[in-house]
């Protein structure tokens, strides 16, 4: 993690560094327990990305499968992200590519973070939520551990 949003990777223990351009600043993110190259990033928009007032500010998810290379959006108005599979799972039946998300479906103009929200859903997705499935509706946090989410 570097500062304020500007973050590096490196492939050979920090000889050579790499900035992680995901286009915004890149305040979380999650490198996948066995694909190396998979990263989740989450960002927050900020005004200059609206070009109508007035602008909305929401988190938003994006994923790479290329090291950061290129980025993809996969979801917007997101609470909490995370890989499904932790480092010492050796569950064959879930996909690598599982993510589960806490988001805000119909999400609208200012996202606010605080408390307990019946608007937030926990949903996951095996092909970066170009589909889901709703896990727990009103499910607004989770932890993933080896063995239980």
């Amino acid at each position: 993690m570097g500062s304020q949003g500007i973050n590096w990777l490196s492939e050979d223990c920090g000889s050579t560094l790499v900035g992680m351009n995901q286009g915004r600043n890149v305040n979380e993110f999650q490198f996948h327990p066995s694909e190396r190259k998979w990263i989740l990033a989450a960002a927050w928009t900020t005004c200059d990305d609206f070009d109508t007032a007035p602008c909305q500010i929401y988190k938003e998810v994006f994923y790479s499968q290329d090291l950061a290379v290129t980025w993809d959006l996969m979801e917007d108005y997101v609470v909490q992200f995370a890989w499904a599979a932790s480092e010492k799972s050796n569950n064959t039946l879930i996909p690598p590519q599982r993510v589960f998300l806490a988001h805000e479906p119909s999400g609208k103009g200012h996202q606010k973070i605080s408390g307990w929200s019946e608007k937030v859903h926990l949903s996951f997705s095996d092909n970066f939520f170009k589909t889901r499935k709703m896990l727990v509706m009103y499910g607004n946090k989770f932890l993933v551990t080896d063995n239980y989410i």
